[in-house]
């Protein structure tokens, strides 16, 4: 049975792909929207990574005792989490009008001279807020946002850079800029969020600017080739992730990148990282061993900015937890996380009935932003706002949850409010116009010797 089902969520990862594909090719929906990263996380991490054990019998760090009531109670979930989900993004009951109260409807649009400008103003504010700010709880925010600004100004590159991508000159400053972005993001981190973050602010501003309009394989061809680079690196990333030296910098970085290896990267992405072996452990285990600490996550959300050392006794997410909990051999039990995702963080706090919660908040949470950027379609300073961090909407379904979701909310508002006062300020300083018409010497916006699909004229709004 436990094969059949691991054959189940092969099935659903495939479906959920091609359903995304379809609505993209119909028309109805955007090829790249929050709500399809999330989907892409959900497939990597929920399905692929809850079906491989099931076929193998292979649980890795996890022992548990019976895998066929367990993977046939993740499976009941995880289909239920996803059907639940997508009836709730397309309802956005409620959240659909706050969006359009929030569209800025701007009379006029910046030119690509203030937008490749701003690219660099955004990564210079970014590494001011990761590394100059020291304050209590304020570095705590700075920090969140300095990704956001690094991924703002990988956005603001990609709007102008997608036009034109055989432009020598934007070939050159958008390499600057996005490495510039990359090293302010990933610096002193482990994880590959950030990184994520960075290459999908480029995919994103290239996308909403131009390659929406485009037949879409045109645009399936240049997002591949764009993308491959990225995946390369992150899964680099992967492959050395244990032996990143934080001190060192962006330069010990480089270095152990130098020495991963592509293959075992891949490998070690494609399998979700044991999120399905240990949303298991915890369907088995909860609540007859452990007792549910009910609708953690929606509580956690709220708490995560308070910094521990003002609150000694701040609650632990499950993820700081299970390796302890399910007493995981060969790893230091107190510091590392082991993040269940959306189906283990539901089985924990509540079982069914908090699943359909988390996954009603979660459909009108990414709808929320898909419809901002929707209000908006044509006006940069908004859309790319939306497509900061989106490493945190891919991971969003391995958890946990409520922290991605809050570091990508106060992102959102920082960068938002952020990049408005930063373009008046520049604007009453003279800089936006002097930059658009230096940057005019580069011919018109609409020529791409790349392009030899055509356009297919104004995307349907959903």
């Amino acid at each position: 049975m436990t094969v059949l089902l691991g054959l189940y969520l092969f099935g659903l990862a495939g479906a959920i792909a091609s359903g995304m594909l379809l609505q993209y090719v119909r028309g109805t929906h955007d090829l790249l929207s929050v709500r399809n990263v999330f989907l892409t996380g959900f497939i990597i991490f929920q399905c692929v990574s809850g079906a491989l054990p099931l076929i193998t019998g292979n649980t890795g760090l996890f022992r548990i005792q019976d895998m066929g009531s367990a993977g046939l109670e993740y499976t009941v979930l995880t289909t239920a989490f996803l059907l639940i989900f997508l009836l709730s993004y397309h309802s956005g009951v409620g959240v659909r009008r706050i969006a359009h109260k929030l569209a800025s409807s701007p009379r006029s649009t910046p030119g690509s001279g203030f937008l490749l400008t701003m690219s660099a103003v955004f990564v210079l504010a970014g590494a001011v807020l990761r590394f100059a700010i020291a304050i209590p709880l304020i570095g705590i925010l700075a920090d969140i946002v300095g990704v956001g600004f690094a991924s703002m100004a990988a956005g603001l590159m990609g709007w102008v850079w997608g036009k034109r991508l055989l432009n020598p000159a934007l070939i050159t400053w958008g390499t600057v800029i996005v490495a510039a972005a990359a090293a302010v993001a990933v610096s002193g981190e482990f994880g590959r969020r950030n990184l994520v973050s960075i290459g999908g602010g480029l995919a994103w501003g290239m996308y909403y600017a131009s390659w929406r309009y485009k037949a879409p394989s045109a645009t399936l061809r240049r997002l591949a080739i764009i993308s491959a680079p990225m995946v390369v690196v992150a899964a680099l990333f992967t492959s050395v992730q244990g032996s990143f030296n934080t001190e060192n910098g962006v330069s010990g970085q480089v270095s152990a990148l130098a020495r991963g290896n592509v293959s075992e990267g891949l490998s070690a992405l494609a399998e979700g990282q044991a999120t399905g072996e240990a949303a298991m452990w915890v369907i088995e285990n909860y609540p007859e061993s452990r007792p549910y600490e009910h609708l953690f996550s929606l509580k956690y959300f709220f708490m995560i900015p308070v910094p521990r050392a003002w609150w000694p006794d701040k609650p632990e997410p499950i993820s700081t937890k299970l390796a302890k909990q399910a007493n995981v051999r060969g790893v230091n039990q107190g510091g590392v996380t082991l993040p269940p995702g959306v189906i283990g963080n539901s089985a924990s706090e509540g079982g069914l009935y908090a699943l359909i919660i988390y996954a009603v908040i979660s459909g009108l949470f990414m709808r929320f932003f898909d419809e901002v950027a929707r209000s908006n379609i044509g006006h940069p300073l908004v859309v790319l706002v939306v497509g900061t961090q989106l490493g945190q909407i891919l991971g969003f379904p391995r958890g946990e949850p409520s922290n991605f979701a809050n570091i990508y909310a106060l992102n959102f508002i920082g960068v938002w409010l952020s990049a408005f006062t930063i373009a008046k300020l520049l604007d009453a300083f003279g800089v936006k116009r002097a930059m658009d018409v230096g940057f005019d010497a580069l011919g018109d916006d609409s020529s791409e010797t790349f392009d030899d699909d055509g356009d297919m004229g104004e995307a349907q709004d959903m």
